[in-house]
């Protein structure tokens, strides 16, 4: 968001809108976006389902842009619902307006046809349902209503139900539950947007009973209210990154319940050291020695935290630099400049790391610069400290990617770099660029860096207007107006149809992280009803061999109950008769299922939620459980049958009685 120097918070889109992006003047007293970010990434737009268009910066960013239809599809499930229609042609739904959650069933017709306003009548099979904000009328919650809330300048609440809670809890998406806790005695998951209330609604009643949804605090000044499970779990909230510092990553005996049996606040938890390094922690074993700070907190550093490049306490890093013979460390996350030298933060270890591998470092250090000509007068080459070995890139970004590549240091990865920085490319980019000869063939332009040292270090786009930093290729982010940045890149997955790029990593995770499903629903990765070729065949072949042999069973029994002579023979056999019913059933179960699995495979990973939750799938799964409960009842009763006639017959033949007619037959 941009603080404008009118005095109202702005989103970039207005700000487009009123053409003051890229207008050479600072409009936003709080950022420089609109003159940087936002100017350079002016041609990064998403075209929404919709069809509306945003800017890519402004997709689930926690504030709605017009309809808010760009905080829509976050996480894994749309919120709200489109109207369209189906092409006749291919059948495929064609979306054309987005109608907001909080605008469902609030008796106001905003589809063509009405179906926004179709399925919000209250029944008996209704599972739950509130009291709608805009109408008061009790509505049913659906799951495109359920955990759907946004905010329009922070301020401007958009919900479905008029208490919040009813709506917010219960929530299946990964990417929008917060935490878990009693709800009226019930234990339920409550969405992130009912945490650290103050900072959403004034009006906002506890939603859980023992008041975990408030427990929010403020880790610095630049970074207010942030709940206290979003303490150091390797998300970085804050800007700053002081939600990840060790000072308030406490959950032990703080007063606050955080397990749902209250085990963080027994009394059994030991205890490591004296004065203000004393601490709580789980194991005994683990009260090592520590780096006692200077002052502050929390007063001392961990030694596996200790010369890792983040300032804990203040000053452990010089004493880190002063006591290791290695060069000085930098906070920066991937590389650090040093004139025309780079580290890679692969090589770049704690103290632990150093002493166990006693400073030699599975790292190397060689010199590069592209293209790897020669340059009059200039000697440009980058020195970098990086990976000794090989090592699988996917994970890289930015500069890390680049250099790691372009050294051959990558496994199946490929250098991003094709075009060369020529002295005519990249016009009125660089006013004071210099020129240079190059292998006695082209000029070559350089620009000065650190310590007024002239460097290349330029990506070139491949319509040649554009150069960037290498830091700005393969980051996810298409700088370049042809994409060529993220083009040669082998750490991204390309959503099919927006062209969203996603970390090659997500691909397959079990998370859809691309709109139309694309990352998830691939012939790579697809969910089916039944996973593999072993267990569809073993599917058919048991199901057909349990329904045709149980019928064949069932067939004799029953022709064999007329000629039983006794009760017990005729309970016997009823009781087999209930076992291949109950197995038939199984049988029929696993032939049904393998035959969906076989109609659905090209569309299940689409449809799975909605096949898991309709009435064909859970009488599917009530025929399995009614022959399963029906075999194990019969098994049950006929285990008791046979130990009941073994037990009649000993009782009838035991040795006393033999010996006793056998001397009566001889007298």
């Amino acid at each position: 968001m941009c603080k404008h120097r009118n005095g109202d918070s702005v989103t970039s889109l207005w700000l487009e809108k009123n053409n003051q992006i890229c207008d050479k003047k600072s409009d936003c007293i709080n950022t420089d976006l609109d003159e940087t970010r936002w100017c350079k990434g002016k041609n990064n737009t998403i075209e929404l389902p919709s069809g509306r268009v945003v800017f890519e910066d402004d997709i689930c960013d926690g504030d709605c842009d017009d309809n808010c239809e760009d905080e829509a599809v976050c996480g894994g499930y749309t919120y709200g619902m489109y109207c369209g229609k189906t092409d006749i042609n291919s059948g495929k739904f064609i979306p054309n307006y987005y109608v907001h959650p909080d605008e469902v069933c609030d008796g106001i017709m905003d589809c063509d046809r009405n179906e926004d306003e179709i399925n919000c009548t209250v029944t008996s099979q209704t599972e739950s349902f509130c009291e709608h904000s805009a109408n008061r009328i009790y509505v049913p919650i659906h799951n495109y209503t359920r955990c759907a809330r946004f905010a329009g300048g922070k301020r401007n609440i958009k919900t479905y139900c008029s208490d919040l809670v009813s709506s917010q809890s219960n929530c299946t998406d990964p990417g929008k539950v917060a935490t878990q806790c009693s709800v009226n005695g019930f234990s339920v998951t409550i969405s992130q947007y009912i945490i650290c209330p103050v900072f959403h609604d004034r009006n906002y009643t506890q939603a859980c009973d023992d008041g975990i949804d408030a427990q929010c605090f403020n880790p610095s000044m630049l970074c207010r209210n942030v709940h206290k499970h979003q303490f150091c779990d390797g998300i970085k909230d804050c800007k700053d990154d002081s939600d990840e510092e060790s000072s308030i990553c406490k959950w032990l005996h703080d007063g606050v319940q955080d397990c749902e049996d209250g085990r963080d606040e027994w009394g059994e938890w030991p205890k490591c050291g004296v004065g203000k390094h004393l601490r709580w922690t789980s194991r005994s074993d683990n009260c090592e020695n520590v780096y006692i700070c200077m002052s502050g907190e929390p007063g001392f550093v961990e030694l596996h935290e200790l010369c890792d490049g983040i300032e804990t306490c203040g000053n452990e890093n010089k004493v880190c630099s002063a006591s290791q013979d290695k060069e000085k460390l930098e906070t920066r996350v991937f590389t650090f400049d040093d004139g025309l030298a780079k580290k890679l933060s692969f090589c770049v270890e704690g103290i632990l790391e150093s002493l166990n591998k006693s400073h030699n470092l599975p790292c190397t250090t060689e010199h590069f610069i592209f293209p790897d000509h020669e340059f009059y007068g200039v000697d440009t080459k980058t020195k970098l400290i990086l990976p000794e070995h090989q090592q699988d890139c996917d994970h890289m970004f930015g500069e890390q990617y680049v250099y790691t590549s372009c050294n051959g240091k990558c496994i199946n990865s490929t250098c991003p770099l094709t075009t060369i920085p020529r002295y005519e490319v990249c016009p009125g980019q660089f006013p004071k660029r210099v020129g240079t000869l190059a292998n006695n063939e082209y000029l070559a332009f350089f620009t000065t860096s650190h310590d007024d040292t002239y460097t290349n270090r330029h990506f070139v786009c491949e319509d040649n207007t554009t150069c960037l930093d290498y830091s700005q290729v393969c980051d996810l982010v298409k700088d370049c107006e042809d994409g060529s940045d993220e083009e040669n890149c082998s750490n991204h997955f390309n959503c099919t149809s927006s062209g969203f790029l996603i970390p090659k990593t997500s691909r397959c995770d079990g998370k859809l992280d691309c709109w139309d499903l694309s990352d998830e629903c691939n012939r790579d990765c697809s969910k089916e009803i039944l996973q593999g070729i072993g267990m569809k065949v073993f599917s058919w072949l048991i199901g057909f061999v349990a329904a045709l042999a149980n019928v064949i069973i069932l067939f004799r029994h029953a022709i064999g109950l007329r000629s039983s002579k006794n009760a017990v023979v005729l309970v016997n056999k009823a009781l087999m008769i209930l076992i291949s019913f109950g197995d038939f059933l199984i049988g029929c179960y696993l032939i049904t299922i393998s035959a969906y699995d076989n109609s659905l495979r090209e569309t299940y990973c689409h449809k799975q939620i909605e096949w898991i939750t309709n009435t064909e799938c859970s009488s599917i799964g009530v025929f399995s459980t009614i022959g399963s409960q029906i075999s194990l009842f019969s098994m049950t009763g006929l285990s008791i049958v046979r130990i009941y006639v073994i037990w009649t017959s000993k009782s009838r033949n035991t040795p006393g009685q033999v010996n006793v007619r056998n001397n009566e037959t001889k007298g």
